[in-house]
């Protein structure tokens, strides 16, 4: 049988490994390489580009928290995009001219509390250039709906056309 004299250059490797070794595997290092409240001092992205030295890539970002972006930034939780089709009710798709009707739009999501809603309509030739332009967008009173003000500046009395009326573009920050 060995004795521990023949065994000791062994067991002081493995002492050494585990000394070193242990603060990385249980998370516990907070050297210089990971710098002072800095995890990834060279930016996270999310592509298909191969990632320089000090740099994290990926081809998705999933923040669970609230995101800040730029250097005077503000917190933001949620970003919801989407495009949804207009909801007409008793007027119809009938507006006067020069006026601007509100209309709901549907959207997964979309809370009676949300302050920050953005729109643009179809882009198609007739949205675009034929009169019709949306003056506001903001939260519905009811859940899941968005309230899309629409004024008609063709310079009749018109029926707003289905180009215009689906695919409007929403964006909800919070």
């Amino acid at each position: 049988m060995k004795s521990f004299k023949e065994y000791s250059g062994v067991v002081a490797l493995v002492i050494l490994a585990i000394i070193n070794l242990a603060p990385m595997v249980f998370g516990l290092f907070s050297g210089p390489a990971l710098g002072a409240g800095t995890r990834y001092p060279n930016g996270i992205s999310a592509d298909t580009t191969s990632p320089t030295t000090g740099q994290v890539r990926g081809t998705t970002l999933t923040v669970t928290g609230t995101a800040t972006l730029g250097d005077n930034g503000s917190a933001i939780a949620d970003l919801i995009h989407g495009t949804c089709s207009l909801v007409a009710y008793s007027g119809g798709f009938t507006v006067a001219a020069t006026s601007t009707v509100a209309f709901d739009c549907a959207v997964t999501g979309a809370l009676t509390t949300d302050t920050q809603v953005f729109a643009k309509l179809a882009t198609s030739s007739v949205a675009t250039s034929g009169g019709w332009t949306v003056e506001a967008s903001s939260a519905s009173s009811t859940p899941g709906y968005l309230r899309i003000h629409v004024r008609n500046n063709t310079g009749a009395s018109a029926v707003m056309p289905a180009s215009v009326a689906s695919s409007t573009s929403y964006l909800i920050v919070r």
